[in-house]
């Protein structure tokens, strides 16, 4: 019996260190990016050609986030969890040691590599791609998440621009227009919210040499920057609606535009956090408006 509890509770550990609802984005993305795809191409037979195909594409995007985010924790130190009140997780709590941690990083990454390859190679370098940003955020020489801005823009290029194309590359080219212009209206957004989960963590990445923009630029000009991605993303969207790029059925995502200024206004150092989802409202707000553009998007072109 105590070693039905000792693994179930194992499992529950692991689990935890995937953070699942950060990884509902990527699975969504590839989803839309397909369903976009195809009705540009006004092929929507293959999706019920290759669901198969599909579902395992979109969980191939999912196990690439899954990677880096296992991977960041567990690079950082023990000590750092603790400053900034993360001391609930598996790793600080000792139920998982860095180096299952790492193993269980390498075991996702090499998971979505290999899949990815077998859904075709345009898909699989796309991949690789991604697995490369998610790897060197956290991981020497490079690690990127000690640089100033770099830290942010990484980010932004990971889990902004880059899905929507790669899922694009599942039938297409990725270097198509319209996978290309949306990918940067949603580097904007990720680049300008992602920031929110820093926000709380600002004493512990002070220490550790985490150049986060809070910790390098303050909360005030922070604040700012975001406010200005915030903008870009939706001048850029408006932009392409008003030229015709984009169908004026598009204009109905410019509602996110509000819901930007709404997360910022409520960023704070002093946000609360909770342990199911590590970080606080705002970045739950920036997790689920960065799903519905996906949704937003794809509706707006299957009804166009």
């Amino acid at each position: 019996m105590n070693r039905i509890t000792s693994l179930f509770r194992k499992v529950i550990a692991y689990m935890t260190l995937m953070r699942p609802f950060t990884l509902l984005s990527p699975f969504i993305a590839t989803i839309c990016g397909v369903l976009m795809s195809v009705t540009v191409h006004g092929e929507m037979h293959r999706v019920s050609e290759n669901l198969g195909v599909i579902i395992c594409a979109s969980i191939t995007m999912a196990l690439a986030q899954m990677c880096g985010q296992i991977i960041n924790q567990s690079e950082d130190p023990v000590e750092l969890d603790v400053i900034n009140h993360k001391s609930y997780r598996p790793i600080p709590q000792g139920r998982i040691t860095q180096s299952e941690a790492r193993w269980m990083g390498l075991i996702a990454g090499m998971a979505a590599f290999i899949l990815a390859f077998l859904i075709n190679e345009g898909f699989g370098l796309g991949i690789t791609i991604i697995l490369f940003f998610a790897v060197f955020y956290s991981v020497e020489p490079i690690r990127v998440k000690r640089r100033k801005v770099v830290n942010t823009l990484w980010l932004g290029i990971s889990r902004g621009f880059l899905p929507l194309p790669v899922a694009w590359s599942i039938f297409y080219s990725p270097f198509e227009v319209l996978p290309l212009v949306l990918g940067v209206v949603l580097f904007f957004w990720v680049s300008g919210f992602q920031i929110t989960k820093d926000f709380p963590d600002m004493e512990g990445d002070r220490r550790f040499g985490i150049r986060t923009f809070p910790v390098v630029y303050g909360i005030k000009n922070t604040k700012k920057f975001m406010h200005a991605m915030n903008g870009l993303a939706f001048a850029l969207l408006g932009m392409l609606i008003l030229t015709r790029t984009l169908h004026d059925s598009f204009s109905f995502a410019l509602v996110f535009f509000p819901i930007g200024i709404f997360i910022i206004h409520r960023t704070n150092k002093r946000s609360k956090k909770t342990k199911v989802m590590e970080n606080g409202l705002e970045w739950m707000f920036f997790y689920i408006g960065l799903g519905l553009l996906y949704i937003c998007f794809t509706v707006a072109l299957v009804t166009a």
